[in-house]
């Protein structure tokens, strides 16, 4: 008899399990609650009618507390916020009241991360969205479907989901004239466009603002006194890094590949030899190898600086 395969009990990434209207009518059974006084859970359960070790109310505790509602403690208690306050006892406009459903749409991680990957784009279908948040946002198979639907329905309800076309701005309230205060920007003609930032970024030597259309640009911050061996260093730790986000055969990498080095040929570094994208040079190598001894630097940086590392060229044999 075949025996049946272990499954895989992994921790998936916090991600709300509710959407930011389910989270709020709960929070509207503790609305005679004293907001400044904690809440045990057992009491916040009871309003709701299940048990407080029930996944369905451990659900809504986590997702009211990823949307900035409420804040939860070891000690089995929940804590109203402002944000909520201001929801389930509104004072306010409806048009604040819409704008502050947006900010709670945008706290969540996930929800921060998959608003920059999708603003201003088709909603992704769902099937599509759940290979999404597997493959790229560390959630796992059984909690994928439920992740994705229910990001999809909030978007909806906070009125982002325009068209089917993710549209998220946080925008000031019109005046009365109708006229809105916010200077709206000239948007950028297209991808090869590159620009200079300005006086706001002193104590960098011409950074650079490249945008790619569609509201949507990378920042590249170089700081003044940078020679060319550090120039040199920076370009191969940028390539590698594109590597392993997009692959050798993904067009992105070579697209910004073409930025990487125009970048580098405005910042007149003409003399630099031409790198060589299969080995690493002994100068990169040692700043590489820094990288790596360094005990402050991040688990990412220390993982490209290994990839540059590996591939140092030989040196070569004596004559």
């Amino acid at each position: 008899m075949e025996k049946k395969k272990p499954e895989y009990k992994g921790k998936s990434k916090e991600y709300p399990a509710n959407t930011l209207n389910q989270a709020i009518e709960f929070l509207m059974k503790l609305k005679d609650y004293p907001h400044d006084k904690p809440i045990a859970y057992s009491i916040a359960a009871n309003e709701i009618g299940v048990s407080a070790t029930t996944k369905s109310f451990t659900y809504l505790l986590s997702s009211a507390r990823q949307y900035g509602l409420i804040t939860t403690s070891s000690g089995k208690t929940l804590k109203i916020l402002e944000n909520a306050r201001r929801l389930i006892r509104p004072t306010e406009s409806e048009y604040i009241i819409n704008e502050l459903k947006k900010e709670c749409f945008n706290t969540p991680k996930l929800y921060i991360e998959l608003i920059q990957q999708y603003n201003e784009q088709s909603l992704p279908p769902l099937e599509t969205l759940i290979n999404v948040l597997i493959n790229f946002h560390g959630i796992l198979v059984k909690a994928a479907k439920s992740a994705a639907q229910t990001f999809i329905d909030t978007a909806f309800e906070v009125g982002v989901a325009q068209n089917g076309v993710l549209v998220f701005n946080m925008t000031s309230e019109p005046s009365a004239n109708g006229d809105n205060d916010v200077e709206d920007k000239q948007e950028s003609s297209g991808p090869a466009d590159i620009d200079t930032i300005g006086a706001e970024s002193e104590g960098y030597d011409a950074p650079l603002s490249i945008p790619f259309g569609e509201k949507k640009k990378a920042m590249l911050y170089m700081p003044i006194g940078v020679d060319k061996e550090d120039a040199e260093y920076a370009l191969e730790m940028i390539k590698l890094m594109f590597k392993k986000v997009y692959g050798m055969n993904n067009w992105k990498y070579y697209r910004y590949t073409i930025y990487i080095n125009t970048l580098m040929f405005i910042k007149e570094v003409r003399t630099m030899p031409k790198v060589n994208t299969k080995q690493t040079s002994r100068k990169v190598a040692s700043k590489a190898s820094s990288v790596l001894r360094d005990g402050r630097t991040s688990a990412k940086a220390k993982s490209v600086a290994g990839s540059a590392l590996a591939q140092t060229r030989p040196k070569s044999g004596k004559k």
